[in-house]
């Protein structure tokens, strides 16, 4: 009977374990931008297509900026010396503007291949 039980307690651990691991190994792609001098750096980040993913943001700069896309529609504004996380839903291939709404000459873009 005892046998059976930490037979049982090990399958379930292994199956418990396996169903956790597997997120981690899906994980979500990062995609870092930094705003400095006011300009995005990279101004051009590419992306997996039809994929999550994520954009963080750090404003290094001593203003406010706001990130901001019509198509993908997101828009985000990020203090002083703050980091702000944006997610992603999959992209079709192509190309995608963002601009920081406080300063229009600042652009990017983002490229899903």
């Amino acid at each position: 009977m005892k046998t059976k039980l930490f037979l049982s307690a090990i399958a379930f651990a292994a199956i418990f374990g396996a169903i956790l691991a597997q997120p981690a190994a899906a994980q979500d792609a990062t995609i870092n931008i930094v705003v400095k001098n006011k300009k995005f750096d990279p101004s051009t980040i590419n992306v997996p297509a039809d994929k999550l993913f994520k954009l963080v943001v750090k404003n290094a700069d001593a203003v406010a900026m706001e990130i901001e896309s019509r198509n993908p529609r997101f828009e985000k504004i990020i203090a002083p010396g703050a980091t702000a996380t944006i997610n992603m839903k999959p992209l079709k291939a192509g190309t995608y503007s963002f601009y920081d709404d406080f300063n229009k000459s600042n652009k990017g873009e983002i490229v899903a291949k």
